[in-house]
């Protein structure tokens, strides 16, 4: 983790989100009373529904402890989108990634580690909050191992 508090805020909240799937907009707004057993509950205005995502040991990590915090409190408090946008591309280009890394790559990241962990499309669509699976397939890059193991699977024929 990064030294200075503005960027260890950047970096939780966009590792936050990669085991999450939250939007920029959900992360940033997050309070601790929308954390609750173990689950983040948040609104998506973009559907318009409420959404319940299963929080892994990781993820409760990256938050801490919440019962002494004021349940109104944001989680996270980056300075702003530009600054966090500028500390994620400088990132990026220290580990070689030739992507453009930015605060939604979290969501990607999120769909993508859940679907080469066998999850199904249609769990991580819920995960996400996407009402349709078409558009969670947008995200959903078909790892190289899945498609071995795909194949590896079918019955095997002795001829």
């Amino acid at each position: 983790m990064p030294k200075d508090e503005n960027s260890q805020e950047v970096a939780r909240m966009f590792l936050f989100g990669c085991f999450t799937g939250l939007s920029l907009g959900n992360l940033e707004t997050l309070t601790y009373k929308q954390i609750e057993d173990d689950t983040v509950k948040f609104f998506r205005t973009k559907t318009k529904t409420w959404h319940h995502v299963p929080l892994n040991e990781t993820a409760l990590s990256l938050i801490g402890d919440t019962f002494d915090c004021d349940p109104n409190g944001r989680i996270f408090n980056t300075p702003s989108r530009r600054y966090s946008q500028t500390l994620l591309e400088k990132w990026g280009k220290q580990a070689g990634i030739k992507k453009h890394v930015h605060m939604h790559l979290s969501r990607h990241t999120f769909a993508t580690l859940n679907l080469s962990s066998g999850a199904d499309l249609y769990t991580v669509s819920k995960l996400i909050g996407h009402k349709k699976l078409a558009t969670t397939q947008i995200y959903a890059k078909v790892i190289d191992s899945a498609k071995r193991k795909a194949v590896d699977a079918l019955p095997q024929l002795k001829l």
